[in-house]
């Protein structure tokens, strides 16, 4: 499936992602992912100093990885081109581990298949929807409602 296709995943250490909201705890839970599911041939793990969107942290770009990029040129031009790419916000290690799996196998990169002892469980953060909806974030309950 894959023909020898790579993600290129790219974890935010400027000083709003790395030192306020230590983004190494997320990409150390990247590296210990990739390589509980032997993913290392599928996947480019690295560091960037900053995406400009700090507010937005800690932030994990992942990329499509065509021929040898630069990741100066990754980051300047994160979302543009013919390569598939998704710059995702408010990460946590749970979270970037989960979305990893999922664009390895909607990108084609990978087979979903997953041997059974790792197969994720319903709370599992690759069960949850990309884009989750908060229009009833406001809505308060009612007593019979808990």
């Amino acid at each position: 499936m894959s023909g020898g296709r790579k993600i290129r995943v790219l974890v935010c250490r400027g000083p709003t992602c790395g030192d306020l909201r230590d983004s190494a705890k997320i990409h150390a839970e990247l590296e210990r992912h990739v390589d509980r599911r032997g993913l290392g041939d599928h996947v480019i793990l690295d560091w960037q100093s900053c995406f400009g969107q700090c507010q937005k942290g800690p932030n994990v770009l992942y990329r499509e990885a065509k021929g040898r990029e630069d990741k100066l040129h990754l980051a300047m031009a994160a979302l543009v081109g013919s390569v598939k790419s998704a710059m995702h916000h408010a990460m946590t290690p749970e979270r970037a581990t989960g979305l990893l799996d999922r664009h390895l196998v909607s990108w084609g990169i990978r087979a979903a298949a997953t041997p059974p002892a790792l197969a994720p469980g319903p709370g599992h953060p690759s069960s949850a929807p990309l884009v989750q909806s908060n229009e009833n974030h406001d809505k308060k309950r009612g007593p019979s409602e808990g």
